[in-house]
């Protein structure tokens, strides 16, 4: 870029794009039509009515961003700003019941928008004859908000928790209960008055329960207390990348992170709940047991009759983590032989490190596909660390 010393790169660019999407799963033509006996014959009923104006979702994507390099390019910078906003989507809703139809119909009838920011930038530090130093950094932090959902609001349970879907919030957040600690002593817990109804009965909270909060104020803990108790979207995530050569020897190592991201932990719900005779975890060797005990484990109960293991904040934990994602030492091994290119002996490993107070097997998981199941953590199977030697040959 002539005449700005340094700069020897400088771009604006504006993307913007419309496209469809008629991914809607498989088999939901299955819905209009199902099987049935009647007098000992078999026979197809209509069971769902057919929505003849059903169209693709339609994505719309604005964009914008910037290249910068500097410094004969030993600095580069990219910064991309967008907005994409989903129309039409396929939602399933249940008809009025004048329809005569029991299962849900397909209608357009959802709208949801992501805002984000993505930065990546890469330096050369070092540039000397015999020494390079390499750095990037790449970070991305997005915004989700459900705008339309035709007048609906869903609740799916899973593994136990229930995960809302609801306009002006977030695609999947964790509702549930909020929790204030557990009930040390006798005086305190009825000072508290809570309670949780059974038919016509109150029955009230003792020491050793969980102090959940009640948002309504009527002293009752049941469904009309739950609130969202954790957003699984992480605020920021990320890579951290470096090269340092010296000769023919280089060592590279790669970060990733993820700040922030609630995680609802599905293997506490089963190994602290002390409400089973199955194992436990050692955390509930801190239970409470004896008037003015100071802990956050509930006592032990049966079959956990007042509800202590309830989907609450007590599962939601901080998903944040920091992990050294590989590391390679490598030397390339001079050749003077015409068949082979080059030769390069390496030493590398994966997973080796990571940091984070998530008390799961692995903060970084997929349970599925589906937007739903983010932050959902089933015990899945951790990702390995892996140690590797060996040898590669261009030819």
């Amino acid at each position: 870029m002539g005449g700005v010393d340094n700069i020897s790169l400088l771009k604006l660019r504006v993307t913007y794009g419309l496209s469809g999407n008629d991914d809607i799963g498989n088999y939901n033509g299955d819905r209009y039509y199902h099987p049935y006996a009647l007098v000992g014959q078999f026979g197809l009923v209509r069971t769902s009515l057919v929505n003849t104006e059903l169209k693709p979702e339609t994505m719309t994507r604005l964009g914008t961003g910037v290249d910068l390099s500097m410094y004969k390019e030993r600095l580069n910078v990219s910064l991309d700003l967008y907005a994409n906003t989903v129309s039409d989507m396929v939602m399933s809703v249940k008809p009025a019941s004048i329809s005569g139809s029991q299962y849900n119909v397909l209608l357009n009838a959802g709208k949801m928008r992501n805002l984000g920011l993505d930065l990546n930038l890469n330096a050369r530090l070092v540039n000397t004859q015999d020494w390079k130093w390499d750095l990037g950094l790449m970070a991305s932090t997005y915004k989700n908000e459900v705008l339309d959902l035709g007048g609906q609001t869903y609740e799916n349970e899973m593994w136990g928790g229930t995960v809302q879907t609801k306009v002006g919030q977030p695609l999947g957040v964790f509702y549930g209960y909020q929790t204030d600690g557990v009930f040390s002593t006798s005086d305190e817990a009825t000072a508290a008055n809570l309670n949780i109804r059974e038919g016509l009965v109150l029955i009230p909270f003792t020491a050793g329960d969980m102090r959940f909060v009640n948002q309504n104020s009527d002293n009752v803990i049941d469904a009309s207390d739950r609130v969202v108790i954790g957003d699984p979207n992480p605020d920021l995530v990320g890579n951290i990348n470096t090269v340092l050569t010296y000769k023919q020897i280089a060592l590279s190592a790669l970060f990733t992170y993820s700040v922030g991201g609630d995680v609802y932990n599905v293997a506490r719900t089963q190994l602290e709940s002390m409400s089973t005779p199955n194992n436990q975890f050692r955390t509930v060797l801190g239970r409470w047991r004896y008037e003015g005990d100071e802990t956050s484990v509930p006592k032990a109960t049966p079959g956990d009759p007042m509800g202590n293991a309830r989907f609450s904040d007590r599962w939601i934990e901080d998903g944040s983590y920091l992990r050294l994602k590989n590391v390679t030492l490598s030397y390339n091994v001079p050749m003077n032989i015409p068949v082979i290119q080059n030769c390069s002996l390496y030493l590398s490993g994966e997973n080796l490190i990571t940091l984070t107070r998530y008390k799961g097997l692995d903060p970084e998981f997929a349970a599925g596909t589906s937007p739903l199941y983010q932050g959902i953590d089933p015990c899945t199977v951790p990702q390995p660390r892996l140690l590797s030697l060996g040898i590669k040959l261009g030819l």
